[in-house]
């Protein structure tokens, strides 16, 4: 396949072919997140009781990872959008699979910062690409229904991840671990190369308009307030969030042991797979998006605050079910937000430039978590975690609240005269 570059999907793209893509991308969803969850579920354990390193180590090398995926997914969005949903995903996920190879191998906290930073420079290519291949390819009006259905199917993965990985863990130590984590992603791979359909890109690459230019694209986004707020708020709820990869399986273990890490991470995902569609439609129909986040995130902080005060299994279980039923809006909202701001020609963009948001949140989650945890550990507290989380939780809260849902953002005239600019624009549907 050619790399020049390609433009937006039309809405002409025949129903068979969406049907099409939207069946690879729900595969690539449930993988991506099985073959995560499967090491991300023992990564702690491993690193903090086999390796000996601190908490607060793992939580700087996992926030590595993270940032250096999402703080960089707005440029593998921009080469996604250029050169072709495929490539992008395809050389990403192999990339990912050579960072969880080092994960396996990594005995000291160099190594393990090394393997985390080529994990997260492959997530690059297909997180905002992903997401916007999703767009490209659903009807505007259908987006926040597929989105539901998509992160349905990722939680199925996402709950079976940690169930295979702890069992893994237990009998044959982390290293197979990290290679059967590895193996999925390169499947991921070779299957999006072959079946998701290039009918997508051609239909793409046909069309006159060329795609907005990064400079006119961040310049949309940073022009709309309203979503400049959302993308704070959602900094500080997925510095939260980010805790289910690094405190709340080390506190799980503590209270359970293996066992109690399976069965915490097994609710937080199993619970989503039945409720998180039904609840989200639901609440669309009664509340608006900034509001049913709002409220989301008073529900996960309580859950989560229950969780770090837990002293038995079943409160930390009542704590995991309030986090993860507060928790099951966020992605498809936030997936709807942007694809409803986006200009046309930069879905992959602006889902970049929301990820920038998430992964600096998750980063700094995850380094102030690991942090607070070795504190615990140190002065035999159990406060710092749940105080942290109250006070960062109820001011995302109110953000979410008094912020109005964001509109459409308008792109700034490029240096084309007015003539030329009408006359490429000519024709374009906005998604």
């Amino acid at each position: 396949m050619s790399l020049k570059p390609l433009l937006y999907t039309p809405p002409e793209l025949s129903a068979e072919n969406r049907v099409h893509g939207r069946n690879v991308l729900y595969l690539n969803g449930f993988l991506m997140l099985f073959g995560y969850f499967t090491i991300i579920s023992v990564t702690a354990l491993h690193f903090t009781h086999d390796i000996r390193l601190t908490a607060t180590a793992v939580g700087v090398a996992l926030a590595a990872r993270q940032f250096t995926q999402q703080g960089l997914d707005l440029f593998g969005g921009v080469f996604g959008e250029r050169f072709g949903y495929r490539i992008s995903i395809t050389l990403g996920c192999f990339i990912r699979a050579l960072g969880f190879i080092g994960f396996s191998i990594a005995r000291t906290f160099p190594e393990l910062m090394f393997a985390a930073l080529i994990a997260g420079f492959g997530g690059m290519f297909f997180d905002a690409t992903g997401s916007g291949a999703m767009a490209a390819v659903v009807k505007p009006e259908e987006r926040s229904r597929i989105f539901s259905i998509s992160a349905t199917i990722n939680n199925v993965g996402a709950a079976l991840g940690p169930l295979v990985g702890v069992f893994a863990y237990a009998y044959w130590g982390y290293q197979p671990v990290g290679l059967l984590a590895a193996l999925v992603f390169v499947i991921i791979g070779l299957e999006t190369y072959f079946f998701l359909p290039d009918h997508i890109e051609r239909f793409a690459a046909s069309q006159k308009v060329p795609a907005p230019s990064l400079g006119r694209s961040l310049r949309a986004a940073l022009s709309n307030r309203e979503y400049i707020i959302t993308i704070a708020a959602l900094m500080g709820f997925w510095s939260i969030l980010s805790q289910i990869s690094l405190t709340v399986p080390l506190i799980a273990n503590k209270i359970g042991g293996a066992s109690g890490v399976a069965i915490i991470l097994g609710i937080n995902a199993f619970l989503a797979i039945p409720l998180q569609y039904p609840l989200v439609r639901l609440a669309e129909r009664y509340m608006s998006l900034m509001k049913i986040l709002g409220i989301s995130a008073l529900i996960c902080v309580a859950g989560m605050v229950i969780v770090y005060f837990a002293t038995n299994m079943p409160m930390e279980i009542t704590g995991i079910v309030l986090a993860t039923i507060g928790s099951l809006a966020v992605s498809p909202i936030t997936a709807a937000i942007s694809a409803k701001v986006a200009p046309p020609r930069a879905l992959a963009v602006f889902y970049g430039i929301s990820a920038i948001g998430i992964g600096a949140g998750g980063a700094l989650g995850m380094f102030i978590g690991g942090r607070l945890y070795d504190l615990q550990q140190a002065l035999h507290s159990q406060w710092f975690l749940g105080v942290f989380t109250a006070i960062v939780g109820v001011t995302v809260a109110w953000a979410f609240l008094q912020t109005k849902t964001p509109g459409v953002c308008s792109l700034p005239a490029s240096r084309k005269n007015l003539a030329t600019m009408m006359k490429d624009q000519s024709g374009v549907v906005h998604p």
